[in-house]
């Protein structure tokens, strides 16, 4: 079986960018790794300028949850408006198999997937 790609909400995803290249309007299907969210040419992370139905913007890198540090500030998938949500603790969760925790401030914690994505303010 081939391993599951984890999946995040791209409908807010206005364009993609590599500041490694220097290249702006990566095109989604031929510049893009969707697995892992890098860029097909050099294989760093790109960034992703979202914007919600309310007019609100932002400029995110994906990151899985096992890779975030405490001190990063994620949004929670598209949710733009709620602000951001400092990452107080990032560890695998004991007792819980092969989950993920993360503690947030002022949301409180949850247990993911270690391979979930998350929008990462860079």
């Amino acid at each position: 079986m081939a391993p599951r790609t984890p999946r995040i909400t791209t409908g807010f995803d206005q364009s993609y960018a590599c500041s490694t290249c220097d290249t702006e309007n990566l095109d989604f299907d031929q510049d893009l790794n969707e697995r892992d969210w890098t860029c097909s040419a050099c294989g760093h992370p790109v960034l992703i300028a979202l914007a919600d139905d309310a007019g609100n913007t932002a400029l995110v890198v994906r990151y899985q949850a096992q890779h975030l540090e405490p001190g990063d500030y994620i949004y929670q998938e598209h949710d733009l408006d709620g602000g951001v949500l400092r990452v107080m603790g990032s560890n695998k969760a004991m007792g819980k198999g092969n989950k993920w925790y993360l503690g947030l401030q002022g949301f409180g914690s949850m247990t993911v997937e270690p391979d979930r994505y998350f929008n990462r303010v860079p």
